[in-house]
Formats: structure tokens, C-alpha cells, sequence
């Protein structure tokens, strides 16, 4: 049985709200908070967090404690998916380390998307993307993008790489989800795909997105 300070541990860990977690589980937020308090909780609850935490990345120690699990794929289900997947490169990366996106759609990016990417420039983290070739809706800087072939753009297919980390969007599935493998030799190879695509890929010359991610939030 997991201990309320392990619940708080993990859901800090995941940088979680109490109503995020209430969201999945199915209960309350009061009810989240009642449990990280000491209350004793419903068996069906307890496993559900269990099942929860260490499905996303968290073990839990016998003397009490948490550590990122051993696994090297974690997944994110339902509309908040993609938002995971950047709070989980937003943990990992250090000021100055980089981002890489391929096959990307800035349309698509939700107002709470958009928040946390500006977050992450503030902090310092450096992103690249590659976009479908023609594509001027672009939120960042130019310089920042590039327009990849066509025939290597996949609709829905989008690829984040980071750190020692592959992050793929899946849309296509009734419950959206996101796969993280972690592999630094699994990373490193796709970095090397991107950089050859990246070199060997136009600059886009203008962009026509209204909104903009270095705009004031």
C-alpha cells in the first residue's frame, strides 16, 4: 500500500495538480487532498494512484520513498497527452539544451500548449522544427524552422526528441496518446536524422501566425 507522502511525492514529481489527478483517477479533488493528508482512502482509489503514478515513470520504494521507474517507455493518455510529454521535457532539460520537433503543426497547438512552450524559451531551452514544406504558420522565429520534404511529412505523426528521450504524438487511436521511449542510443539516432533533414531542408521566408510564442503571455 502506498503512503500518503508517496502520493505527494509522485504527484510532485510528475508536476501535477490535485485536480489533474482527481481527473484520472475519478474522484474529487478534496478527495486527492484528504488522502495526501492521511485519510484513508477506498482500496479501488489507492490502486487506481498506484496504477496511475507507476504507469507514468514512478516506483515506489519499500522504505517508503519514490524513483523514476526503470522502464524505458512511458505513456500518456487523453487530450492532455502532448502537455505530459512537454512537462516531462521541461523536467529533464537543462538552460540551453534543445528541443527538436518534426513533423509539427503549430495550428493545432492548444492555449495551454502554447503557455508551457513559452515557459520552457523563458527557461532557457532551445527548440528546432520541422514543418511541412510551404507551412508559414510559424510561432517561433525562423531561423527556428525548417521546411522538410513532403514525402516525410506524416499527418499526425509528430516526433519530439530530447535528451536521452523520443516523443511520439498519437492522435489516430479513439483515446489520444503520447509514447516516450527512453534510449540514449534510440535518441541519438533520431538526433541524426533530424540534423540530416534539418541540412537538407529550406528556410521558410515569411510566417503568418497571428500569435506568437515570444508575444507576452
Amino acid at each position: 500500500m502506498i503512503s500518503a507522502s508517496q502520493i505527494r511525492a509522485a504527484r510532485g514529481f510528475l508536476n501535477m495538480g490535485q485536480k489533474q489527478i482527481a481527473e484520472v483517477v475519478g474522484v474529487s479533488p478534496t478527495n486527492i487532498s484528504e488522502i495526501e493528508n492521511g485519510a484513508t482512502p477506498k482500496a479501488s482509489t489507492l490502486d487506481a494512484l498506484q496504477k496511475f503514478f507507476e504507469l507514468n515513470g514512478i516506483e515506489f520504494t519499500a522504505d517508503g520513498g519514490i524513483k523514476p521507474s526503470s522502464n524505458i517507455i512511458q505513456i500518456y493518455e487523453g487530450e492532455d497527452c502532448y502537455l505530459r510529454l512537454l512537462e516531462d521535457a521541461h523536467r529533464v532539460l537543462k538552460k540551453g539544451e534543445e528541443l527538436l520537433k518534426s513533423a509539427a503543426d503549430e495550428r493545432r497547438s492548444s492555449s495551454v500548449v502554447i503557455a508551457k512552450t513559452r515557459v520552457m524559451r523563458a527557461d532557457g531551452i532551445h527548440m528546432r522544427t520541422l514543418v511541412r514544406d510551404g507551412d508559414t504558420f510559424l510561432m517561433g522565429k525562423l531561423e527556428e524552422y525548417r521546411w522538410m520534404d513532403n514525402e516525410l511529412f506524416t499527418d499526425s505523426d509528430v516526433k519530439v526528441i530530447y535528451s536521452d528521450r523520443v516523443g511520439y504524438l498519437v492522435t489516430w487511436l479513439p483515446v489520444p496518446r503520447t509514447i516516450i521511449i527512453k534510449d540514449k542510443t534510440i535518441a541519438e539516432e533520431q538526433k541524426r536524422y533530424f540534423e540530416f533533414v534539418w541540412k537538407n531542408s529550406r528556410v521558410p521566408d515569411q510566417t503568418t501566425a497571428t500569435e506568437r510564442f515570444d508575444d507576452e503571455s
